[in-house]
């Protein structure tokens, strides 16, 4: 008789264990699994943009490719980055803005040029620092999309991220027209 007890006491936590597992995987597992992936992917975009301004940095000239194998510093850090964003999944709508700034290291005065800087204006690497900005903006998506009614940037659709990373230019005399 006591072995029936026994049994009776026991059978009601084997029977809650279902809904309990389903309430932890729908509460917790979910949306820290959808964290993780924002996560990395946001964090593969950043290396990204980083990868990208290094190899702009690299080229001998800002805005006109000296060949098919020398690209320009703008073609470069395009090509990078849409080469990053077509390896890996869950980036999209990528868009790469190249420009320049010129740091005059005596005052602080920082000088953005969106084109090559003019013919006019001396490149002064004594008293100036040159950086290849770019600011890389695109879509992030959660691991598990979801379109209903119920729509969370990061959660169930994507959200806008930008990025902008610099390095300093090697070959500051090719950012002139």
């Amino acid at each position: 008789m006591q072995s029936i007890r026994y049994r009776r006491r026991k059978g009601h936590s084997i029977a809650e264990l279902g809904p309990a597992l389903f309430m932890i995987l729908i509460i917790m597992i979910f949306p820290l699994a959808t964290l993780a992936s924002l996560g990395i992917r946001y964090t593969f975009m950043f290396y990204a943009a980083r990868n990208a301004v290094r190899e702009a940095s690299r080229c001998t000239q800002f805005q006109a490719d000296q060949s098919a194998y020398q690209l320009s510093a703008r073609n470069r850090a395009t090509q990078m980055m849409n080469t990053w964003a077509a390896g890996f999944n869950g980036l999209s709508g990528i868009t790469t803005v190249t420009y320049i700034h010129a740091c005059n290291v005596n005052t602080g005065v920082i000088t953005t040029y969106f084109t090559p800087i003019p013919a006019a204006v001396p490149i002064d690497t004594t008293n100036n620092v040159y950086n290849i900005v770019c600011r890389v903006t695109g879509n992030v998506a959660p691991l598990f999309p979801a379109s209903s009614w119920f729509n969370v940037q990061g959660l169930t659709s994507p959200f806008p991220v930008q990025i902008i990373c610099a390095a300093m230019a090697e070959k500051p005399s090719g950012l002139k027209f």
